[in-house]
């Protein structure tokens, strides 16, 4: 579980970094605060995504699966409202950061596991 946890954080951070140098309006002010929304994101996909999933599991068959985008943006935006250092200008910058967090996190998760 903690090597899981720390795989996890690792995709996360490279994610945000890639999503703060890509991303005009989205802006990560230190490596701490980086690592700290890492953590934040790591935590919220290995503890609460399970359990938001099974308890939205009705939502995610009529959907065919696509809740589960809106979950992950969900926790997304959740864990950049928990970090304050983080700054996000308008909803396009922050839809663009998720999207790439999202694409990023996908092609590593993918190659590392």
């Amino acid at each position: 579980m903690r090597k899981r946890f720390f795989v996890t954080v690792l995709i996360s951070a490279a994610s945000l970094i890639v999503a703060d140098v890509l991303i005009k309006g989205f802006e990560i002010s230190n490596w701490v605060t980086l690592l700290i929304a890492a953590v934040v994101l790591g935590l919220l996909h290995l503890f609460v995504r399970p359990i938001l999933a099974f308890l939205t599991l009705p939502i995610n068959l009529l959907t065919l699966g696509l809740w589960n985008i809106a979950l992950n943006g969900i926790l997304f935006f959740v864990a950049i409202n928990l970090v304050s250092q983080i700054e996000v200008e308008d909803l396009s910058s922050g839809l663009l950061a998720w999207i790439t967090y999202n694409v990023i996190s996908f092609i590593l998760g993918k190659l590392i596991r």
